[in-house]
């Protein structure tokens, strides 16, 4: 499912290798942020000056009619959006400094729901699956606070770790992946080790225990997780470490774990940066079977692609492109369809 972020609505499908592409609406007048098996959901401006209290609203398009409804949750942004794993429900963070509410929305009875047990700690959600509510914990720096996972039904909060920055949950829960600092020599902001943490949901406190795993590590380098798969497996990027604490580069390589072992996607990484798109399973998405959604950027030109990654030394990944722009569009939002 993709769209440009204030552009038409489109429902893609690829079969074969054959890409058909259908329109859903050609005006949304917001940015795709999610998608259910239903509908589109997008962050929708409200009338007037955009401001704190006047900012984005969620909003839903039905991918049948093409009707769009929009949800006034009251003063604020909205400046996230997550799929239940039903899909029926959506998670969405609004923001009115100084505080930070945290919301579900039932797509069927229109009721919203306040989750109390949210707080600063978990500012940052990064999946939703039948575990509960994965965050990403985003104390002071946000560089390595952890992650917890929230109970939608009780909004009990458990802390499931508080080192590394958390950026991936697996689709049932059993794994998270993340990067870290490891070397002193390297500045704070930058995460030069990959790990991930498979967890353990059978504990006799009902509290889940994580086993830590390191996989990649080196000095002088930037990691960043985008996606963690059932089986362990991840997609991540690599970028040379900023100087003196500056913001990090474009990442322009692009690996996958499996196995054990790390495989360059020859031809993807290399000559087009991996692009950072608005919706949060941007700009990678693992789907199994060693195939994902990629976001990218190459020659400056902006497309979604799917590729079937390689997964010894040498070989080069299958792309087949799904959406490409052109250099004056910023970007893609996607969000693939459960």
């Amino acid at each position: 499912m993709g769209g440009t972020s204030f552009g038409a609505i489109h429902e893609a499908t690829v079969h074969n290798g054959v890409v058909t592409d259908r329109t859903v609406l050609e005006n949304p007048s917001g940015e795709l942020a999610a998608s259910t098996a239903a509908y589109a959901v997008l962050a929708v401006p409200r009338p007037g000056v955009a401001s704190w209290p006047n900012g984005p609203q969620p909003g839903t398009v039905d991918l049948n009619t093409g009707a769009l409804r929009v949800y006034d949750l009251g003063l604020g942004t909205t400046y996230c959006i997550l799929r239940s794993p039903d899909p029926t429900k959506l998670l969405v963070c609004q923001q009115y400094p100084p505080s930070q509410t945290t919301l579900i929305l039932d797509l069927h009875s229109h009721v919203v729901k306040g989750l109390v047990g949210a707080s600063g700690f978990t500012s940052k959600p990064i999946g939703w699956t039948q575990r509960g509510i994965f965050f990403a914990s985003c104390e002071a720096t946000c560089l390595n606070g952890g992650a917890s996972v929230l109970d939608p039904q009780t909004s009990a909060v458990m802390r499931i770790t508080g080192d590394g920055y958390v950026s991936g949950v697996s689709p049932s829960g059993s794994f998270l992946g993340g990067a870290k600092n490891m070397y002193l020599g390297d500045s704070s902001s930058c995460n030069d080790s990959i790990f991930s943490i498979q967890l353990d949901w059978t504990t006799a406190s009902g509290v889940p225990q994580g086993s830590w795993s390191p996989l990649v590590s080196q000095p002088n380098k930037d990691f960043k997780v985008l996606d963690i798969a059932d089986d362990g497996s991840l997609l991540y990027t690599e970028s040379d470490c900023p100087p003196n604490g500056h913001s990090s580069p474009s990442p322009t390589s692009l690996y996958y774990f499996s196995g054990g072992r790390s495989t360059l996607q020859f031809g993807l990484g290399e000559t087009a940066d991996v692009f950072y798109m608005a919706a949060p399973q941007s700009p990678g998405l693992l789907l199994g079977r060693a195939v994902a959604v990629v976001a990218r950027r190459p020659n400056g030109i902006s497309e979604i692609d799917l590729v079937h990654l390689c997964t010894s030394d040498g070989c080069q990944p299958t792309v087949t492109t799904i959406a490409q722009g052109d250099r004056s569009i910023e970007g893609y939002a996607f969000s693939v369809l459960p």
